[in-house]
């Protein structure tokens, strides 16, 4: 995975991101009418007037436009939906394995007695 550096120019001061191939971000829906909600995009994404995406619990998508809505499909069908559930469920092994790992080293470790 390659990383790229994009540098940010804040109130004349300049910030420096390092982002592996991707970027992160926690997102509130935003109701849009009666039966649709919206994602509010990060701004350092170029976005263009239209969107293209697929998925179902996941959803992958081009905020350009530019990558055909099947084009997307075929490759979330193919790529992204087999192998995302079975790397998710062996990241929640690990998790529950370290946490019981940890519970268990402070149960039988040994209790200091105060002195009087």
């Amino acid at each position: 995975m390659g990383t790229h550096t994009n540098v940010i120019t804040i109130s004349k001061t300049k910030m420096e991101v390092v982002v592996k191939m991707g970027f992160k971000a926690r997102r509130k829906n935003v109701d849009v009418g009666k039966t649709s909600k919206a994602m509010i995009l990060p701004a350092l994404l170029e976005i263009k007037d239209e969107s293209t995406m697929a998925g179902n619990r996941l959803v992958l998508s081009d905020p350009r436009g530019e990558i055909p809505e099947k084009a997307l499909l075929e490759f979330y069908e193919k790529y992204v939906e087999p192998n995302f559930w079975a790397w998710y469920q062996q990241l929640r092994l690990k998790h529950k394995e370290a946490n019981t790992d940890a519970d268990t080293r402070t149960s039988t470790s040994p209790r200091r007695q105060k002195s009087s």
